[in-house]
């Protein structure tokens, strides 16, 4: 069963002796200061420290299943990878979330669209339960700031509905990380590689 980004996981995972697993795409060091400014920019305007504490990513997916599968997680993820070569991923401008977050459009949303659902073929066999399915994000994008109240949400949204932004950086592979609980740090499990696009050259 598959849910998607805007459900928040159940609260008492961590008491049924489950980890929280997340998938997610980094860009490369050039975009990743680029936007890391703009968050900074955000925390010194709205006073919003969240906008800092997250490091600039898109979020492919989330998991909650037992820790001694982990093997099969990290052999799923990368056989799915293995089904979609590297791409580029285009950055421009703001959005947001309703009250929720401001955020920089991804601009080519196909490629998520099939890593997400060639994920759904992983449910069966790491053992997902019904009551904690995989969260499959619906719309690639890349948060600035988020856990805004409605507020602070309005008055960023009328000032970056009106700011330009515009990068791009070539997407070679994933990264999944882990914790036990909501008070742990996120620990890095593996990064999994997205096969060169071949042509004439390779």
């Amino acid at each position: 069963m598959i849910k998607y980004a805007n459900m928040n996981l159940q609260p008492d995972w961590y008491q049924l002796g489950l980890t929280e697993y997340f998938l997610l795409a980094n860009p490369n060091q050039s975009v990743y200061e680029k936007v890391m400014a703009e968050k900074w920019d955000f925390f010194h305007r709205y006073g919003i420290e969240i906008a800092i504490k997250t490091a600039p990513h898109i979020t492919i997916a989330n998991f909650l299943v037992k820790e001694r599968i982990e093997g099969l997680l990290c052999k799923g993820v990368q056989n799915v990878c293995n089904l979609q070569c590297s791409f580029h991923v285009g950055l421009k401008n703001f959005a947001g979330f309703k009250n929720r977050a401001i955020y920089i459009c991804v601009q080519n949303q196909e490629p998520f669209k099939r890593l997400a659902k060639n994920l759904q073929r992983l449910d069966d066999i790491i053992e997902v339960s019904p009551k904690h399915p995989t969260i499959l994000v619906d719309k690639a994008h890349m948060t600035i700031a988020r856990q805004l109240d409605a507020e602070t949400y309005e008055r960023a949204m009328q000032e970056y509905s009106q700011y330009k932004f515009q990068e791009l950086f070539l997407l070679e592979k994933l990264t999944l990380l882990k914790r036990d609980s909501y008070c742990e740090k996120w620990k890095k499990v593996s990064d999994f590689y997205l096969p060169q696009e071949r042509n004439l050259f390779n």
